[in-house]
C-alpha cells in the first residue's frame, strides 16, 4: 500500500470514526476540516500516525492545521519531511547491537507512544459528574474537564441559577453540559440522577465528589452531633450514594474513575473544624476502601486533599488571617481552584493510570509530605 492510501486509510478508519463521521470517502483535496474528521485532538492522533508510520519528526507546536487541510497536502509534506514510508521503526525490529556497542535494555517506549499520550489524555467525550458544581472548585473542575472534550454533568443542591450559569459557560465554548439539580444526601435522588445520566449519554466515566456543607469554624462546646451528622450526610453519605449508583454503571463500561476532594485539615486540623474534619478523614477511608474493592475491575479511586483554596467555602475567613496563611505557605500564596482542578483532571486522565487509593496533597508545601 503507498504512502497516500495509508493515511487515507488511516483517516478513515481512525480520525472519522473517533470523529463521529460517517463517510466512505473523499477526495485528495476536499477539506477534511470542513467534513469533520480533522480537528485539533485529531491533529495530535495524526501527529502520532505520522510519526510512526512515516519515519516524521513533528513537534506539536509546529504542526499547523491548515497546512495538513487535506491528504494532498499531508502527502506533500510527508514526501518532503518524511523518512522512508518502509523502514521499520519499532524497538522490537531493531537489529541487535554490535558486540563492541552498548549493551541491549529493557525497550522503553518510543518518542510517538509517549507523544501520544501526553498529547491526548483519554477524557475527550467522557461523562464526568461533578457533585456541587454549580460554583467554587466544583465549577471550575467542570469547566477544565470540558476544555479536554469530557461531556459533564453540573450538579447542584439549592441554586439551580448558578449552575445553569455553569452550563451555558461550558456550551457557549463548545462543550457538552447536563443540568441536574440533586440532594446527594438522598440516594433516591441520587439514583434518578444517573438515571439521567444513562439516558441522555448511556454511561459514566468520572465521579467527582465535590459536594461539601459549610467549613464556618465551631467551637467543640457548641457542636451538637446533630450538626456533626448533617455535614457527614453531605460529604460521606453524598459521595457513598454517588458511588453505589455509579459504580455498577461504570463495571458495565469496562471501568472509570472515581476522585474524592478531602482536605488537608485531615492531617493538619485547624482550629474548631470538628465536623468539618470528621467527615472528610471518612473521605479518605472511604477512597481507600473502594481503591482495594475495584483495583481489580478498572475502578481507581483518589482523594485530593488540598489546603485552603481561595472560593467562598473560606468567605469566613478574615481576609488578614488567609493573607497570613499564604506568607506561611512554603509557597507563599493559598491554592486557587485551578491548583486543584489540574490534580482532580490528572487524576481522571490516562497520565494516572497506575496511580489508585492515594492521597494527593494540593497543599503548597505545607506537611505533612505523603
Amino acid at each position: 500500500m503507498d504512502v497516500k492510501s495509508r493515511i487515507k486509510e488511516f483517516i478513515l478508519t481512525e480520525l472519522a470514526s473517533d470523529a463521529g463521521v460517517d463517510i466512505d470517502d473523499f477526495s485528495d483535496n476536499e477539506s477534511l476540516i470542513d467534513i469533520g474528521v480533522l480537528d485539533s485532538l485529531g491533529m495530535l492522533k495524526l501527529i502520532a500516525f505520522l510519526d510512526e508510520e512515516m519515519n516524521t519528526s513533528i513537534m506539536a507546536e509546529d504542526f499547523n492545521l491548515d497546512e495538513f487541510e487535506t491528504l494532498e497536502l499531508v502527502c506533500g509534506w510527508v514526501e518532503k519531511h518524511g523518512g522512508d514510508s518502509d523502514t521499520e521503526t519499532s524497538v522490537s525490529a531493531s537489529a541487535p547491537p554490535a558486540a563492541d556497542e552498548l549493551p541491549p535494555t529493557t525497550p522503553m517506549p518510543t518518542i510517538s507512544e509517549l507523544k501520544h499520550a501526553a498529547l491526548d489524555p483519554g477524557l475527550k467525550d467522557r461523562v464526568v459528574l461533578v457533585t456541587g458544581s454549580s460554583r467554587g472548585l466544583g465549577e471550575t473542575i467542570a469547566k477544565l474537564f470540558s476544555i479536554h472534550g469530557s461531556r459533564i454533568v453540573v450538579n447542584y443542591g439549592r441554586n439551580e441559577k448558578h449552575a445553569r450559569r455553569v452550563a451555558d459557560e461550558i456550551e457557549a465554548a463548545g462543550g457538552k453540559a447536563l443540568v441536574i439539580g440533586a440532594d446527594v444526601s438522598d440516594a433516591n435522588q441520587v439514583s434518578d440522577m444517573i438515571t439521567q445520566i444513562v439516558d441522555r449519554w448511556g454511561r459514566i466515566d468520572v465521579l467527582v465528589n465535590n459536594a461539601a456543607g459549610d467549613a464556618a469554624p465551631t467551637e467543640f462546646a457548641k457542636v451538637s452531633w446533630d450538626d456533626v451528622q448533617a455535614s457527614i450526610d453531605i460529604v460521606v453519605k453524598g459521595a457513598f450514594n454517588c458511588c453505589k449508583a455509579a459504580v455498577p454503571v461504570m463495571l458495565e463500561h469496562g471501568g472509570g474513575r472515581i476522585i474524592n476532594v478531602g482536605t488537608l485539615a485531615t492531617d493538619n486540623p485547624a482550629p474548631n473544624q470538628l465536623k468539618y474534619v470528621l467527615a472528610k478523614s471518612a473521605l479518605v477511608g472511604l477512597t481507600r476502601s473502594l481503591a482495594v474493592d475495584y483495583a481489580g475491575q478498572n475502578i481507581q479511586v483518589n482523594v485530593v486533599c488540598p489546603s485552603v483554596v481561595e472560593t467562598d467555602l473560606i468567605g469566613h475567613i478574615p481576609e488578614a488571617y488567609r493573607a497570613k496563611i499564604a506568607k506561611d505557605t512554603p509557597l507563599q500564596r493559598n491554592a486557587t481552584p485551578q491548583d486543584v482542578a489540574q490534580a482532580v483532571v490528572f487524576l481522571a486522565s490516562r497520565n494516572s493510570s497506575f496511580t489508585t487509593g492515594q492521597k494527593i496533597m494540593v497543599t503548597g508545601g505545607i506537611p505533612p509530605f505523603l
